[in-house]
């Protein structure tokens, strides 16, 4: 069993990771457990460009940003940019949630989304295994400790390299060199809100979602999203 290092590298060679799996194990003589099934495509190609097409040409800007954001993660490697952060903020139930969900069908399924409720080595495990792909993050505003936490996760995930050498460890596929993508999130405050320090702000984009609902038809947009994803894995 060997471990596969650059989950993007072997869908460069071999297109979708999720549909030639066999074509990669055979071809590189490995057996690959536990790959990144949420990475995978579902749904009809031509009605998931329609539905992204009319979001980025329409008039909800958050949505535009978290398509960007989502499509952006992936080029930073070939930029040098280093990683940071676009947090959504705003009211309870207006729809960010929904943000990363569409920001997740990019690539794959809105399993995609992490909760903010799992320790920081687990969460730097989901780096490595990402590696150039979005990271998103829902709900990261909590109690005190939680803040200063994230603090702390902002310099950690700038930097691209965690405390630890990659591993294959709790089913994940790790990358010693770390990570280079977008983390986007959401929560009901700023991730700049008081307490953050200078470095914290230079590694942030907020971005305010107002008080009033993002969508015309939330549920609509979630069960489309929900069965349309993963067509630029192609």
């Amino acid at each position: 069993i060997v471990n596969a290092d650059r989950v993007d590298d072997l869908i460069s060679v071999f297109g979708s990771f999720d549909e030639h799996i066999l074509q990669i194990e055979e071809s590189l003589q490995v057996h690959i457990i536990n790959r990144g099934t949420d990475l995978k495509i579902s749904g009809d190609e031509d009605r998931w460009i329609r539905g992204i097409k009319k979001l980025h040409n329409g008039s909800c800007t958050p949505a535009k940003i978290a398509i960007a954001a989502s499509f952006g993660s992936v080029m930073m490697q070939f930029f040098g940019v280093d990683p940071f952060i676009v947090n959504f903020y705003g009211k309870t139930g207006i729809g960010k949630t929904l943000l990363l969900n569409i920001a997740a069908s990019l690539w794959g399924s809105k399993n995609l989304v992490q909760n903010n409720n799992a320790s920081a080595t687990a969460l730097e495990a989901k780096l490595k295994f990402l590696n150039s792909f979005p990271f998103l993050l829902d709900e990261i505003k909590g109690s005190d400790s939680a803040n200063k936490d994230l603090n702390s996760f902002a310099y950690t995930f700038s930097g691209g390299i965690g405390k630890s050498r990659g591993s294959v460890t709790g089913g994940l596929l790790s990358h010693t060199e770390g990570w280079r993508n977008i983390m986007i999130s959401s929560g009901e405050s700023p991730y700049l809100e008081t307490g953050a320090s200078s470095g914290v702000v230079n590694r942030v984009i907020d971005v305010y979602c107002g008080e009033t609902p993002l969508f015309t038809n939330p549920r609509e947009t979630y069960e489309f999203f929900q069965n349309n994803y993963g067509f630029l894995m192609k």
